[in-house]
């Protein structure tokens, strides 16, 4: 976590804030991140330090009813590889603040004098706040999944890293990982209550599975399929969360208590197998990855299907691009390549113009 030190230093340097309301718009911990990527975005295109805003997790459809603190997702997810300098949330900036509501454009606001820019949050909801399509753009490559086509660039905590890194050991090293998103989404989504089926699913893997590979864990938000008997059948040993029982002392209770957890340490699982099969066509690796990486998918639609309409690609997976490297890049430079990447910011596609990791 780049983190910047108050005091002296602070004096000199400009901040950005995101005051958030308590105990509001809970939603799902990617949904969230992807909120923390538009911060994010935003401070670095403006040139300023980032104090990092806490979200809520949502409780009623993710948590079991399980109300969290308010969060800043550094229990989840590291940003030692986004190049913005941050602070916790309610740390101490300098006192002055100038208001701005809207969507600031980068050109115009970069050189703005005021030390600390204070940014409300809609009080519709976080996505309703009126952002540039430059800091979009540039939140979806660091957000990755559903946004753009790469892995963008959050990595995990080093909880969460562990308690992959564990459950990788316990599968044997060599296993597929496959993510089924259904809940809510069912209700959402034509086709998906089939494509993620116990039967769907042990065909999908069965078809991809390298010779010899036997291993497979499933990360589902719905204990009701039976995903074991349908993979066993095929000659699968079928892996789920009930692996981490087995894991003792506070990261057991962390993870009994919270599900948003479970589900960061359940996406690395994925993303670190040797076959990945995810749920939607732009679902891919949830976490920073330094390499392009090939991600296969049950139903060939959009996570954001029902926003969008219907986004077949009429294949079962790709290569999705390899993250980005602003490590020397000025901000302002990136800014003049996003502008031309004009609207609709919301769109799957890689920004191009942009460093790449393994680029030439």
């Amino acid at each position: 976590l780049r983190q910047v030190q108050c005091g002296g230093q602070c004096a000199r340097r400009k901040f950005l804030v995101w005051k958030l309301p308590q105990r509001w718009d809970g939603q799902g911990l990617s949904d969230r991140r992807a909120c923390l990527a538009v911060v994010l975005a935003e401070a670095f295109l403006l040139g300023r330090v980032a104090v990092l805003p806490k979200f809520t997790l949502d409780a009623k459809r993710h948590n079991a009813g399980l109300q969290l603190e308010d969060s800043d997702l550094m229990d989840y997810v590291s940003l030692r590889c986004i190049p913005v300098d941050t602070l916790p949330a309610d740390s101490p900036v300098p006192a002055a603040a100038f208001e701005v509501s809207g969507a600031l454009d980068p050109e115009e606001w970069f050189h703005h004098p005021a030390t600390v820019l204070l940014r409300r949050s809609s009080s519709e909801g976080f996505w309703r706040s009126e952002v540039h399509p430059t800091v979009l753009h540039l939140a979806g490559e660091f957000h990755g999944t559903g946004m753009k086509p790469t892995s963008g660039l959050f990595c995990p905590s080093r909880l969460v890293a562990d308690l992959a890194a564990w459950a990788a050991v316990a599968l044997g090293d060599a296993y597929m990982g496959v993510h089924t998103r259904r809940g809510d989404k069912l209700q959402m989504m034509p086709g998906l209550y089939e494509a993620t089926s116990a039967e769907a699913v042990a065909a999908c893997v069965a078809g991809l599975a390298p010779a010899g590979l036997r291993n497979v864990y499933v990360a589902s938000n719905d204990l009701s399929v039976d995903y074991a008997s349908a993979l066993l059948a095929r000659g699968f040993r079928c892996y789920g969360r009930e692996l981490f029982a087995k894991v003792l002392g506070d990261s057991a209770q962390r993870l009994r208590e919270d599900n948003h957890l479970l589900f960061a340490v359940e996406m690395k699982i994925v993303d670190d197998a040797v076959v990945s099969i995810r749920t939607f066509n732009d679902a891919t690796p949830w976490f920073w990855r330094p390499s392009p990486a090939t991600s296969y998918w049950l139903l060939d639609r959009s996570m954001h299907d029902y926003v969008f309409g219907f986004t077949a690609t009429y294949s079962q997976g790709a290569q999705f691009c390899s993250p980005l490297d602003l490590t020397s890049w000025h901000p302002r430079e990136v800014t003049a390549v996003l502008r031309k990447a004009g609207t609709p910011a919301c769109s799957f596609e890689a920004i191009e113009g942009l460093p790449r990791l393994g680029q030439a």
